[in-house]
């Protein structure tokens, strides 16, 4: 598996430099910031990183917005793997509240349950727990979905 994700890492780097000609550009952060986690997850954190602070500053320039929570969880879950807590808390808290800002439960409860793993290692679980709930306690319906599986299984494992 580890083989075929650095792969997919590398193809999707050379796919990179084709989506960045100015007639793809619009979605072409969110793609960067896809290629930053992937890399993330077979070891290059530094590398990942990198290119996620160039897709930040790609959409601090441009009029699309739509990923801009995604990118900063991502980021969070990089400077976590890189033992930067501090950081990662308010790379997730931001992500939690441009979600919000625009409304997208899904990707807030993508960046909230990622804040209460965080929470919850630094041995703050009630905070974990509220803020984990709270994001939720809003869903009714989807909860055959991973991401709410995940959630759940996460309040269980608190309640526990």
């Amino acid at each position: 598996m580890r083989g075929a994700r650095r792969k997919g890492a590398t193809l999707s780097a050379r796919e990179s430099t084709r989506l960045s000609r100015p007639a793809r550009r619009n979605s072409f952060h969110f793609f960067q910031g896809l290629l930053a986690a992937a890399s993330g997850k077979i070891g290059r954190i530094e590398e990942s990183l990198e290119l996620l602070e160039q897709a930040l500053s790609q959409v601090r320039t441009s009029k699309e917005h739509f990923s801009d929570a995604e990118l900063c969880r991502f980021k969070g879950e990089l400077l976590e793997k890189m033992d930067r807590a501090a950081e990662a808390e308010a790379c997730f808290r931001a992500a939690i509240e441009i979600a919000r800002g625009q409304r997208a439960r899904s990707l807030e409860l993508r960046a909230a349950t990622n804040l209460a793993r965080l929470l919850d290692r630094a041995r703050k679980r009630d905070e974990a727990r509220a803020t984990l709930a709270e994001v939720y306690g809003w869903f009714t319906e989807g909860f055959d979905t991973g991401d709410l599986k995940d959630a759940k299984a996460l309040l269980d494992q608190f309640h526990g």
